[in-house]
């Protein structure tokens, strides 16, 4: 397996950062075939071939060989469409409405939500803590290959979107120090201007 890397990202995305996070984004960019597993623990951001229950999510291709499945092994639930993983782009808002315990990343038709193969995002929700998590996908239907590319994961009072990547908190606290620092400055030279 490849090693993960857990890092705070500050905002430097085209997406909107979220002021009150304080998470990371992980980026295991982890590939599996039709005979391998991986296993996510999302409490502690690693991946493994070997499960580590009950924290886990599994990915795998397990009951068919040619159409990979996610799973709950913890108090997950993941965001379906009709009976498959739902799909998300980029700044699309997650949405548990339809939810389920097992899912494919695939239908049988041409029209599904990961058909033919596709990156996109995958939704999952914590039910005990109510952690809202998105999770990167590259699918490659033709060569039976899932990769995780990177996810993260926020309170669900954040409602975080597809690939959003969460602001730790010291940078939303330095930052409105700063903002406050910087009109606290203006005013002062104001008041100087003013007297002169």
């Amino acid at each position: 397996m490849k090693y993960t890397i857990a890092k705070s990202i500050a905002a430097s995305s085209l997406i909107a950062p979220l002021a009150n996070a304080t998470i990371s984004i992980v980026v295991p960019n982890e590939t599996i075939t039709s005979t391998e597993s991986l296993f996510v623990d999302f409490s502690t951001g690693t991946t493994s071939s070997v499960s580590g229950e009950p924290n886990d999510i599994l990915f795998d291709f397990a009951g068919n060989p040619e159409k990979p499945a996610i799973s709950r092994y913890g108090e997950y639930t993941i965001a379906t469409t009709g009976n498959y993983v739902a799909r998300y782009d980029a700044a699309d808002a997650l949405n548990f409405t339809n939810t389920t315990t097992s899912a494919r990343f695939e239908s049988d038709s041409p029209n599904g939500p990961w058909a033919g193969g596709a990156t996109g995002y995958a939704a999952v929700q914590n039910l005990v803590t109510s952690k809202e998590i998105w999770l990167h996908i590259d699918y490659d239907d033709a060569n039976n290959t899932l990769t995780l590319l990177s996810f993260a994961y926020t309170d669900a009072s954040d409602n975080m979107t597809a690939g959003q990547i969460p602001e730790p908190a010291q940078t939303a606290a330095l930052m409105a120090v700063i903002a406050g620092s910087a009109a606290a400055f203006r005013r002062r030279r104001r008041l100087i201007d003013f007297k002169n």
